[in-house]
């Protein structure tokens, strides 16, 4: 069984236990963009990292206790997806597209973000010059400083919280792939 008919059947089956979500059905295309950029505005995050060979890497994220959705997100717009444990030993499932998908969504989805626009507009500048061959170390640190000035609050926490998390050795947060 290829891993979109093993998804699709775990939605389709989810949908007769009390409270799952059921396979979510849009009228029109532009009514899923406007979904997904719902979800990225209340749940997403946009990061920017390097490949192991050097290259500039963008994640788009969305992490949520509901498996369902993001089962959801990996059937409809391809990517990735993980679970991890939090404090409480919380399981949270953790839906991820790397560079290539965002450089893909990000048109569809920009015209309906509000929380997020500002992020994505800068991650956009990345990917745009990524394109041209003008990614530099330099700019993308340009970029990603920016996107630090838009959260100061959660940068700064999340430094103390991972420096913290290293000195205890918790293992909080690790993650579990989940192979389909």
């Amino acid at each position: 069984m290829t891993r979109r008919k093993l998804i699709q059947s775990n939605v389709f089956k989810n949908e007769e236990k009390e409270g799952a979500v059921p396979c979510i059905t849009f009228q029109t295309q532009g009514e899923k963009w406007a979904w997904f950029a719902g979800l990225v505005d209340g749940e997403g995050t946009f990061s920017i990292g390097r490949a192991g060979d050097g290259k500039v890497s963008v994640l788009l994220r969305v992490e949520m206790k509901t498996y369902e959705i993001i089962e959801f997100l990996t059937l409809t717009f391809g990517g990735s997806f993980s679970e991890t444990k939090k404090g409480g030993g919380k399981v949270y499932y953790i839906f991820v597209l790397s560079t290539d998908k965002v450089r893909w969504v990000l048109p569809y989805i920009r015209p309906y973000l509000i929380v997020k626009a500002k992020e994505a507009d800068l991650i956009q500048r990345l990917l745009d010059a990524k394109t041209s061959n003008y990614d530099t170390k330099e700019f993308t640190q340009s970029i990603k400083d920016g996107l630090r000035a838009l959260h100061p609050e959660k940068s700064e926490a999340g430094d103390k919280g991972n420096a913290q998390r290293i000195k205890n050795g918790s293992t909080a947060g690790r993650k579990k792939k989940i192979h389909l």
